[in-house]
């Protein structure tokens, strides 16, 4: 399976193109609270709207539940497309395990990828 389009999510810039180059920074989510990541996912969705102007059937997230938490329940209230989680509830080094794996192959993972005879659901 291919992409479309991949972005990146940012603490500090946002929505980012995959090959954006950046200043690096040390930034996280885990250090705003609530109110400081709804700000953040506001204008994260916007920037998102603006970069996938026609209807996008899915979007696949390979990232923490800060940085998708809010995003996944914008997405879904305001459109019609599928939202995939497939390595949720993995930790660190799983989900490292696991992109690595597919890195080489320039394949977006799927919650119905198998490797090595496991599931990631």
């Amino acid at each position: 399976m291919g992409a479309d389009k991949i972005f990146v999510l940012s603490a500090k810039y946002g929505l980012t193109e995959l090959d954006q180059v950046i200043d690096p920074y040390d930034e996280t989510l885990a250090d705003l609270k609530t109110e400081g990541r709804a700000r953040w996912s506001q204008m994260v969705y916007s920037q998102l709207v603006a970069h996938t102007q026609d209807y996008v059937e899915n979007f696949v997230f390979l990232a923490g539940q800060y940085y998708r938490e809010s995003l996944i329940d914008k997405i879904n209230r305001h459109t019609g497309s599928h939202v995939d989680v497939p390595l949720e509830g993995k930790g660190i080094g799983q989900q490292l395990q696991f992109l690595k794996r597919f890195t080489d192959n320039s394949i977006i993972p799927s919650r119905d990828c198998r490797i090595q005879g496991d599931w990631y659901r």
